[in-house]
C-alpha cells in the first residue's frame, strides 16, 4: 500500500481533547488503498483538509479548526482496523454530542468521501455542526464526480490492472490459507469432546459487550445457549437487564426445591481492538484454542452448559436445585449479576474465570474516583499572575505515590497488600496558559474488611496535608465512579470444602485461593451466597491480543462443575 499524499497540507493546532472513541471496525487491504488512493490534500471548498500523515488519518476543519477527527488504524494480517478516533472539539464552537454520534460521523465521512459508497446518513442525535458537516460530505463526494484514485491516466490505469490482478491473486492465495485453516480445525474439532465444540461455537459468536466500540449485544450467546437446552426440556427464562440484553437462566431440579446451587458464567467479551489473531474464528493448535472469550470466560461457560446436560441426560437429580445464570455486562458495569442478585436466595455459587483451575476464596474489591487539583489561569508570559494546577498535581501525585508504598506493610495471606495506581490525568488547555484545572483518576484495590470511606479518607488526608503546607493548594474529591467490595469466602465452610474434595480427587491442587482481579462473585456474596470463582486458563490470557484457552483444562472444568452440583447438598 503506497503512502497517500500529505505534502502541501498545513497542520492546524489540534482543539482541547475532549475524548477517546472505540470503534474495532475492519477494512480490507483493498479499502485500505481506495482510501489512501483518495485522499485530498487539497481544500475542499475551502472547508476541510484530509490526510494521512504518521499513520493516523486526519479530517480537519481548516478554517477554524473546531473539531478534528484523528483516526488510528492497525495493520493486521487481512486488512486494517480502525480501532479509535480522537475526537478534538473546542468548546466555544463545536457543540456536545454523543460519543455514538460522533462514531456514526466518523464511519460516515470514510465511506462517503474517501471510499466513495452511498454510505447511510447518519441517524444519531447530531448537533448542527455535524449535520452541517454531514451535508457538506455528500457536495463533495457529487463535487469530485469520482473517486479521487480513479484520477490517473491510462497507463497507471493499466497498470493498477496489473497489479489488481496481483492483488486478486494474493487475495485468493490468503482466501485458500483461511479456509485450510478453518478445516484443520473443523477436522480438529470433529474428534473434540462434545465441549469443545460447544466452546468453538461460543468463540465464533461476537458477543463484545456494547460499551466498547466494536460491540454488539450478547444476545446471540443467549439464543445460541437456549437452543443448546431446547431439546432437554429444562425450564429457562430470560431476565431483563438492558433492551435486548437479557440474562438467561437454566433451572435443573433438586432433590430438595428449598436448597439451591449456581452456576454463573458471563456472555460478554471485551473488546477485540488490539487483537492479532482472528477474534471469532476458533483455532486449535496442539492442545490450545484460540479466539475471543475462549479463556474470559466462554471456556467456563461451555463447562458449565455441559456440566447441567450431562446431569440431566443421564437422570441424575442433585441435592439441590441448580441454577444455570449466563449473564450479560460483566466486563463493563457488572449489570447483569446487579438483577441476578435480585431477590436471589442460594446457598453457594461457582463463578467461572479463569483461575487454572484453583478454588478462589478471595479477590480484592476496586473503588474508582477522581481527584481534581484547583488553581488560577494566567498568561503564560506572566505565570506568577496564576496558580499552576498542573503544578500542584505533581506534588499530590508524588504524595500518593509514597502513600501507595505503605500499603505493602499489610497483606492479606491469600491476595497481598492492597494497590493503588494513578491511570489517568488530565490538565491544561493550551501551551501559553497557566492552567487552572488538573485532574487524575485513581484504581484502589481494596482488601477484604477495607471500609471504602476509611480509605477515602485517608486520600483526604493528603491533600489536607498539602494544604497545610500550601494555602494556595486547593483540591476536592469526586464521589466514586466504582464500588466493589472485596471477596472473602471462608475456605472453612461447605462450599470451599467440597472444592477441595473434588479437586484432590481429580489431582489439583486443592489449596484455596485469591486473585488480584474482581469478577460477579462479590457480588453474590453480599447478597449472602457462599461464593467462589473456578475455571479453566489464565486470567493473563484474558483480554490479551492472542487469547486461548487450554484444551484440557475445559474437559477438566466442566468434570469439576458437574461433580460440584452432584455432590452440594449431600452430607
Amino acid at each position: 500500500m503506497r503512502t497517500a499524499r500529505a505534502t502541501d497540507c498545513e497542520t492546524f493546532p489540534l482543539p482541547t481533547r475532549q475524548t477517546t472513541i472505540p470503534i474495532g471496525r475492519h477494512f480490507s487491504a483493498d479499502d485500505m488503498t481506495r482510501i489512501c488512493d483518495g485522499l485530498v490534500p487539497e481544500q475542499m471548498e475551502d472547508k476541510w483538509f484530509i490526510y494521512w500523515q504518521d499513520g493516523s488519518l486526519y479530517l480537519h476543519r481548516s478554517w477554524t479548526g473546531f473539531c478534528v477527527y484523528v483516526a488510528r488504524f492497525q495493520e493486521q494480517d487481512d486488512g486494517w482496523t480502525l480501532v479509535e478516533v480522537d475526537v478534538n472539539r473546542d468548546p466555544d464552537q463545536y457543540s456536545q454530542t454523543s460519543d455514538e454520534a460522533d462514531a456514526e460521523m466518523i464511519l460516515f465521512l470514510i465511506d462517503s468521501l474517501l471510499l466513495g459508497r452511498d454510505a447511510a446518513f447518519p441517524t444519531g442525535s447530531l448537533s448542527p455542526e455535524q449535520a452541517a458537516l454531514a451535508q457538506w460530505s455528500q457536495v463533495g463526494r457529487a463535487m469530485l464526480g469520482q473517486h479521487p484514485g480513479d484520477e490517473r491516466d491510462g497507463d497507471e490505469r493499466d497498470g493498477d490492472e496489473r497489479d489488481g490482478d496481483e492483488r486478486d491473486g494474493d487475495e485468493r492465495e490468503n482466501s485458500a490459507r483461511e479456509t485450510s485453516a478453518r478445516e484443520a480445525t473443523d477436522d480438529h474439532l470433529r474428534g473434540m469432546p462434545p465441549v469443545i465444540r460447544t466452546l468453538a461455537d461460543l468463540v465464533r459468536i461476537n458477543s463484545v459487550n456494547p460499551a466498547y466500540g466494536d460491540g454488539g449485544s450478547e444476545l446471540p450467546v443467549v439464543e445460541y445457549i437456549r437452543e443448546f437446552f431446547a431439546s432437554r426440556r429444562l425450564e429457562v427464562w430470560q431476565q431483563e437487564v438492558f433492551p435486548g440484553r437479557p440474562n438467561l437462566i437454566v433451572r435443573l431440579p433438586g432433590r430438595d426445591p428449598n436448597r439451591r446451587v449456581i452456576l454463573e458464567a458471563h456472555t460478554d467479551t471485551v473488546s477485540i481492538r488490539g487483537m492479532t489473531i482472528h477474534p471469532f474464528e476458533p483455532r486449535i493448535e496442539g492442545d490450545l484454542l484460540y479466539g475471543r472469550g475462549s479463556c474470559d470466560t466462554k471456556a467456563g461457560l461451555a463447562g458449565m452448559m455441559h456440566a447441567v446436560a450431562s446431569l440431566h441426560d443421564e437422570g441424575i437429580v442433585p441435592p439441590c436445585e441448580v441454577w444455570l445464570a449466563a449473564v450479560v455486562d460483566e466486563e463493563f458495569s457488572f449489570r447483569g449479576v446487579t438483577s441476578l442478585c435480585e431477590g436471589l436466595e442460594a446457598e453457594a455459587a461457582i463463578v467461572a474465570e479463569p483461575t487454572l483451575l484453583r478454588a478462589v476464596v478471595a479477590s480484592k474489591g476496586v473503588l474508582r474516583w477522581k481527584l481534581n487539583v484547583h488553581g488560577k489561569a494566567a498568561h503564560s508570559s506572566k505565570p506568577h499572575l496564576g496558580v499552576n494546577a498542573i503544578h500542584h498535581m505533581a506534588r499530590l501525585v508524588l504524595a500518593l505515590e509514597e502513600y501507595h508504598r505503605e500499603l505493602a506493610a499489610h497483606a492479606h495471606p491469600l491476595l497481598g497488600p492492597a494497590t493503588s495506581n494513578v491511570g489517568v490525568i488530565r490538565g491544561g488547555v493550551q501551551v501559553n496558559f497557566v492552567p487552572d484545572e488538573c485532574e487524575i483518576e485513581v484504581d484502589r484495590r481494596l482488601l477484604p474488611g477495607e471500609r471504602v470511606e476509611d480509605v477515602l479518607r485517608d486520600y483526604q488526608q493528603r491533600i489536607d496535608e498539602l494544604r497545610s503546607a500550601d494555602p494556595d493548594f486547593e483540591a476536592t474529591m469526586q464521589s466514586p465512579m466504582l464500588v466493589d467490595e472485596a471477596l472473602d469466602t471462608d475456605p472453612t465452610g461447605p462450599a470451599a470444602v467440597l472444592a477441595g474434595q473434588i479437586l484432590s480427587r481429580m489431582g489439583l491442587d486443592p489449596t484455596p485461593a485469591g486473585v488480584p482481579f474482581g469478577s460477579d462473585a462479590s457480588k453474590l456474596a453480599r447478597q449472602g451466597v457462599a461464593s467462589l470463582i473456578f475455571g479453566p486458563g489464565s486470567i493473563d490470557r484474558a483480554h490479551a491480543a492472542v487469547e486461548y484457552v487450554e484444551i484440557d483444562q475445559v474437559i477438566l472444568a466442566a468434570d469439576f462443575y458437574r461433580d460440584f452440583i452432584r455432590l452440594y447438598g449431600s452430607e
